[in-house]
C-alpha cells in the first residue's frame, strides 16, 4: 500500500515534515463555527475541527478513521465531487458546489463546499481543505418560496376578473387565463398597449409612470364597444431585487353600476331628511368596522367634519372596549337599544356622554340609530358621587392602617387598624397611642411624635413592634405626616403588617446559609450565581476539579467560572439558565430542556487534568415570590464513561447490522422464552414487526407445529448444545401456515451464563413450491409423452400386421398419423430439453444473419390456416420492412411461436390476433396482440416465471414452461420482453430486440 499520509487534528501540532499550510489551518480554524475539513485526493480526513464533528455527528476520536469520499460522501455523489476536485487541479481556482452529506445517524444534510487546494509536497499525495456550510434552512426556505409562488398564482387564477402584469419596459409578463381567454392568445412578452388595445404606442390613458412612483390608480370607465362598466386597479409590485412591475385587475361592475342608478333618486330624497335632524343620526356596522354614514349633528358631537368620520372604524370613538362589548351583547340578543348610556371621544381628547336609541338590521350586520350629549349633566352627578366617596374609598377599602392622633389619642381608625391591632373601634377610644406599641420601642416612638408636632423633621418612616390586643406581637412599617384636623394640630398615620415579610427574610438568611453548606459538600462539582452573575457558591468537589480554590472565585462575576473550564470569559449553561440565547446555545453541541432544567455535554480544554468531556446541568433559583434570584450548575467528568458507551454503541451496531442482514429469521428469547429480539428478516416472514413482538412469549410469536411442548429452544437449553437443523411450520400474519428449516441455540454473557436462546429460521416455501412443480412436471410429461407413444406403436403394428400390398390409402394415413404423434414428441422432449437448460442456467444460442421479415411472413402462413380453423382472424398489422439482425433464427421462431401457440389457446373464435412491428433507435419492438381472456393484474409479476401457469392451470393444457423459455431466449440475444393487459379486454406481448447483437 505504500507509506500512509499523517493526520492532524485541529489544535494538535504538525508532525516534522507535515504542512506549513495546513498548521496554519489547524491554528485559524480550531475554534470556527464554520465546519472545516482538509483531506488528502485518496478521501482520507487529515484534519477537521469541532463544527466538523457537529455536522458529521461523529465523535473526534471517530472521524480520525474516516474517508470522506467512501464514509460521508452518498454514492450519487461521489462522481460529481470527484469532478469538481479535477477542476480544481486543472484551474487552480477555489470551487463552489452543493451536495449531500451522510451524518453517523444516517441522515442525508445538504451543504455547500468552497473546497481549495494546498500546496503539494514531495512524496505526499495532493491535499485539498474545504469549509462545510449546512443548507438545510436554505432548502427550506427555496420551498416555502416556491410553494408561496404556486399559492400566489392560484389566487390570482380564482379572481373574478382580469389580470395582468407588466415590466417598466412596458412588456407583459403575467395574464391570468380569464383575460387569456378574453384576448385568445397569452400575450407574455409583447408590450402591454399591443397585447390589450391592439396599438403599436403607448396608450394616451396610460398610468404606468404614476404606478412606477409608488401610486395606486384606480377607476370606473365604461367600454364605448359593449356600454359595460368595468373597475381597474393599477399597483406597484416591488420586487426582492429592487425592481418594479405593474398589476393591473379589471372587473366587470356593470350590474353594480345599473343597481346604484336606481338607488340614487330615492336615496337622495332621504338624504335631505337626514342631514337636517336636529339629533345626531348615523348608520355603523355593527362589528364596528366602518362608520356608513352620519349627519352633521353627530359629527358636531364628536368634534369631527364628516369626511373625516366616514368609513374610519367607529371603535375610535369609544372610551373603553368593555363598554362598547356590553353594548354589542345587548344590541345582538335584543336588537335594539332605548336610552344606552356610553362615552365617545371627540377630537380635542374630551370624553363626550351620550344616550342612544337605535335598531339592528341582522341580515347586514348594520346599527341604524340617533344620539344625543348629555356630557354636563353626567359630569354634575359624577361630581357628586366624587365628592361623597372620596374618603371613604381611601380609607375603609385599603390594606394599610390609617389613623390620626391629636392630644396623645386616636381620633380616627380605619377597619385596616382594627384588624391589624384587634381591638374594636369603641375600644381605641380609650387607647393612647403609645399603648398599642411595644414596650421595647415605646419611647422611640413617642420621641418621634413629639417632635414632629414641634415642627422637627423625624424620619417619615420606620419599623417597630405593636402588642395585639390578644398579646401577639408584630412588626408594622410605618409612616407619619403633620396634619391639621378640625382646625387643632395632629398626626396622620399610616402602617402595614411586615411581620411575615420579617419571617420571610430570616428564613432567606437561613436558607441561604443551608445551602450553602449543602452545596459545598455535594459530590458533584457545583457552582452558583446571583441574578448578575456573580459567583455566590464554589462547593469543594469544583475546587479540586478546577484546582482553583472558592476563595478566589467568589464575588467574580463577568462570566468569571467559565475561565477554569475554557481559559477565556465566555457565557456558561448557568447563564443559559437564567437567561436563555440561542447564539450561546450554538456553542453546545446540544442544549436539553426539561421545564427550568438544561443538559449538555460538552468538551472543555483548560482543566488541570487535561481536555475532558463534561455533563453539565443548571437550573434557575426562586425566591419564595417566584422570583428568579440566580441559578446554579452541577458538572461531572464523562470521559471514561463516554470512551466505554462508544465502544459498546459500535459493538452493538455492528452485531446489530450482522443480524439484519442475515437472509434468514432471527428471534432471540430470554430465560422466560420471551422475545427480546426479531431481525429484520424474521418480521418479513412472520409479517409483524420487531415491536409487536418483543416481552411476548416466542411460542406466540410463531405457533410452530413444536411449540410449546417440543420447543427448540428449551431442547437447546436442557441438552447443553444446539438443535437442528429440522424442518418444521410456522404461523405468518398475512400469509398463514407456512414451512421453515430451523435451528436453535442456547445465549450466553461473557461469563456463560445462559441468557435465553436463538432461534434461527428460514422460509422454504418457494423451495417446497418448486419440488412439488417439478414433481408435477416430471409427472405431466410422462403422462404426455406416453400419449403419442401409444399411438405410434399402436398404427406401427398396424402396419406391421397387415399384408405388404394393403391399401396404399390407409398405409399414408397411418404413417402421417405416426409422423404427427412423432412430432408431438419432438416437441415435448425439446420443452423437456428447454427445461433441464434452463434449470442450470446453459440455454447457449447459434447467432447467424437472419431475416426478420422472412421468418415471421413463414410463421404467418403456418399459423394463419389454424386460426382460421378456430374462427380467429391473424393479420400483420402496422408491420414495417424490417433489417437483417445476427440472432438465432431456430430459438427466436419458438419465442413466437410460443407467443402464438398462447394467443390461439386463449382467444376466443370471432376475435383478432395482430402480429405488429416497430423501429425505433437501436431497437426492434415486436408485438403480438389478442383479443382473448387477459391476465389479472396480480399475475402479471410472475407470468414469465419457470412452472407458473396461472390460476386457471387446471382448465388449460401446459407445463408453465413456455414463457419462461420465451424471456430466456430473449434476454439471450440482448433484448427484454414485456407484457401489458386487461381481464376481458386481451393482452400484447412485445419483444424488444437490439440492432446489433449483445456482447
Amino acid at each position: 500500500m505504500g507509506r500512509q499520509p499523517p493526520k492532524h487534528g485541529l489544535g494538535s501540532p504538525v508532525t516534522p515534515g507535515g504542512s506549513n499550510h495546513l498548521g496554519l489551518l489547524s491554528q485559524v480554524f480550531a475554534t470556527s463555527a464554520i465546519p472545516f475539513a482538509a483531506v488528502y485526493s485518496n478521501g482520507q480526513i487529515m484534519a477537521y475541527n469541532p463544527a466538523f464533528c457537529r455536522l458529521s455527528a461523529y465523535a473526534a476520536g471517530q472521524v480520525e478513521g474516516l474517508n470522506f469520499v467512501t464514509d460521508l460522501t452518498p454514492a450519487p455523489w461521489r462522481e460529481p465531487q470527484r469532478q469538481v476536485m479535477e477542476r480544481l487541479l486543472a484551474t487552480g481556482q477555489p470551487q463552489q458546489f452543493q451536495m449531500e452529506l451522510k451524518r453517523q445517524d444516517g441522515r442525508l444534510v445538504p451543504v455547500e463546499m468552497f473546497l481549495h487546494r494546498l500546496p503539494a509536497q514531495d512524496g505526499r499525495p495532493q491535499c485539498f481543505w474545504a469549509f462545510i456550510s449546512d443548507i438545510s434552512g436554505r432548502r427550506a426556505t427555496e420551498e416555502a418560496l416556491r410553494e408561496n409562488e404556486a399559492r400566489y398564482r392560484a389566487m390570482l387564477e380564482a379572481f373574478d376578473g382580469y389580470i395582468y402584469v407588466c415590466s417598466q419596459d412596458y412588456r407583459v409578463e403575467f395574464m391570468n387565463q380569464r383575460l387569456i381567454e378574453r384576448t385568445g392568445r397569452d400575450a407574455t412578452g409583447e408590450p402591454c398597449y399591443q397585447a390589450l388595445h391592439d396599438r403599436q404606442d403607448i396608450c394616451p390613458w396610460c398610468v404606468n409612470e404614476r404606478v412606477f412612483k409608488g401610486e395606486a390608480v384606480r377607476w370606473e370607465v365604461q367600454s364605448p364597444k359593449d356600454n359595460r362598466w368595468w373597475y381597474v386597479v393599477n399597483t406597484p409590485i416591488h420586487h426582492a431585487d429592487g425592481s418594479l412591475s405593474k398589476q393591473a385587475m379589471i372587473q366587470d361592475i356593470t350590474a353594480r353600476k345599473q343597481a346604484e342608478e336606481g338607488l340614487k333618486q330615492s336615496e337622495e330624497k332621504y338624504r335631505s331628511l337626514f342631514n337636517n335632524a336636529e339629533i345626531g343620526m348615523y348608520r355603523i356596522r355593527l362589528d364596528g368596522s366602518e362608520i356608513l354614514d352620519i349627519n352633521d349633528k353627530f359629527a358636531a358631537i364628536v368634534g369631527r367634519t364628516r369626511e373625516e368620520l366616514l368609513g374610519s372604524p367607529s371603535t375610535d370613538l369609544w372610551v373603553d372596549a368593555q363598554e362598547r362589548r356590553e353594548f354589542v351583547r345587548l344590541v345582538e340578543a335584543e336588537g335594539h337599544a332605548t336610552d344606552f348610556e356610553f362615552r365617545m371621544r371627540n377630537k380635542q381628547g374630551q370624553v363626550r356622554w351620550c344616550l342612544t336609541s337605535l335598531r339592528l338590521d341582522r341580515q347586514q350586520g348594520i346599527i341604524e340609530g340617533s344620539t344625543q350629549d348629555i356630557t354636563e349633566r353626567k359630569l354634575a352627578e359624577e361630581a357628586l358621587r366624587e365628592s361623597e366617596n372620596k374618603f371613604r374609598t381611601l380609607t375603609e377599602t385599603t390594606a394599610s392602617a390609617i389613623f390620626i392622633i391629636q392630644d396623645g389619642a386616636y381620633r380616627y381608625v380605619n377597619p385596616a387598624f382594627c384588624q391589624l391591632t384587634g381591638y374594636q373601634p369603641q375600644e381605641v377610644d380609650s387607647l393612647t397611642f403609645w399603648q398599642v406599641v411595644h414596650p421595647d420601642h415605646q419611647e422611640l416612638v413617642k420621641q418621634r411624635h413629639y417632635a414632629r408636632l414641634q415642627g422637627e423633621a423625624p424620619p417619615a418612616r420606620y419599623e417597630f413592634m405593636i402588642v395585639r390586643q390578644d398579646g401577639q406581637t408584630r412588626w408594622v412599617d410605618f409612616s407619619a405626616g403633620f396634619m391639621e384636623y378640625q382646625g387643632r394640630p395632629a398626626i396622620l398615620g399610616t402602617c402595614f403588617d411586615i411581620t411575615d415579610r420579617k419571617q420571610a427574610l430570616e428564613d432567606l438568611r437561613n436558607s441561604r446559609r443551608r445551602l450553602a453548606d449543602i452545596i459545598a459538600f455535594l459530590p458533584d462539582p457545583t457552582f452558583a450565581v446571583d441574578r448578575q452573575g456573580v459567583i455566590i457558591a464554589w462547593n469543594r468537589a469544583l475546587e479540586e476539579l478546577t484546582g482553583v480554590p472558592a476563595a478566589d472565585m467568589l464575588g467574580q462575576g463577568d462570566h468569571a467560572a467559565s475561565l477554569p473550564f475554557y481559559g477565556v470569559r465566555r457565557p456558561v449553561l448557568v447563564d443559559l439558565a437564567m437567561y436563555w440565547d440561542a447564539q450561546t446555545a450554538l456553542r453546545y453541541p446540544f442544549v436539553q430542556r426539561d421545564h427550568n432544567t438544561f443538559l449538555t455535554e460538552v468538551e472543555v480544554p483548560s482543566l488541570p487534568r487535561g481536555p475532558v468531556t463534561l455533563w453539565a446541568k443548571a437550573s434557575p433559583l426562586f425566591d419564595a415570590q417566584g422570583q428568579m434570584v440566580g441559578a446554579i450548575e452541577s458538572v461531572r467528568d464523562i470521559t471514561p464513561r463516554q470512551r466505554l458507551e462508544a465502544e459498546l454503541r459500535e459493538v452493538a451496531e455492528k452485531r446489530q447490522a450482522l443480524v439484519n442482514s442475515l437472509p434468514l429469521g432471527v428471534i432471540s428469547v430470554d430465560a422466560d422464552f420471551r422475545v427480546t429480539e426479531l431481525n429484520a428478516h424474521g418480521e418479513q416472514i412472520l409479517g409483524l414487526s420487531q415491536a409487536e413482538a418483543l416481552g411476548r412469549p416466542c411460542w406466540e410469536i410463531l405457533q410452530g407445529n413444536a411449540c410449546p411442548t417440543g420447543c427448540p429452544i428449551k431442547s437447546a437449553l436442557g441438552q447443553g448444545q444446539g438443535v437442528g437443523p429440522i424442518e418444521t411450520s410456522v404461523v405468518s400474519r398475512q400469509r398463514g401456515r407456512i414451512p421453515v428449516r430451523l435451528t436453535a441455540a442456547r445465549l450466553l454473557d461473557a461469563s456463560g451464563r445462559v441468557m435465553g436462546g436463538v432461534e434461527v429460521f428460514q422460509d422454504i416455501s418457494e423451495l417446497k413450491s418448486l419440488e412439488r412443480e417439478r414433481a408435477n412436471i416430471v409427472s405431466m410429461f410422462a403422462h404426455d409423452m406416453k400419449s403419442p407413444l401409444v399411438s405410434i406403436q399402436g398404427f406401427a403394428l398396424r402396419l406391421l400386421g397387415e399384408p405388404v400390398k394393403s391399401s396404399p390409402e390407409r398405409r399414408d394415413k397411418y404413417l402421417d398419423i405416426i409422423r404427427k404423434e412423432a412430432g408431438k414428441l419432438e416437441a415435448l422432449v425439446n420443452d423437456f430439453l428447454d427445461f433441464s437448460r434452463l434449470e442450470i442456467g446453459s440455454l447457449s444460442l447459434n447467432f447467424s444473419a437472419t431475416d426478420l421479415d422472412k421468418e415471421f411472413l413463414e410463421l404467418f402462413e403456418l399459423f394463419q390456416e389454424r386460426f382460421a380453423q378456430a374462427g380467429i382472424r391473424l393479420v400483420m398489422d402496422s408491420w414495417e420492412k424490417l433489417p437483417v439482425i445476427q440472432a438465432d433464427a431456430p430459438r427466436l421462431r419458438r419465442v413466437f411461436t410460443n407467443l402464438l401457440e398462447n394467443a390461439l389457446k386463449y382467444s376466443e373464435a370471432g376475435s383478432t390476433v395482430s402480429l405488429e412491428a416497430q423501429e425505433t433507435g437501436d431497437e426492434i419492438l415486436l408485438r403480438v396482440r389478442d383479443q382473448g381472456i387477459g391476465i389479472p393484474a396480480e399475475e402479471l409479476p410472475y407470468i414469465f416465471d419457470v412452472f407458473y401457469r396461472g390460476r386457471d392451470r387446471a382448465k388449460r393444457a401446459g407445463h408453465g414452461l413456455g414463457l419462461a423459455g420465451v424471456e430466456a431466449i430473449v434476454k439471450g440475444h440482448g433484448g427484454r420482453v414485456t407484457v401489458s393487459s386487461q381481464v376481458g379486454q386481451g393482452s400484447v406481448f412485445t419483444v424488444a430486440l437490439p440492432k446489433e447483437p449483445p456482447g
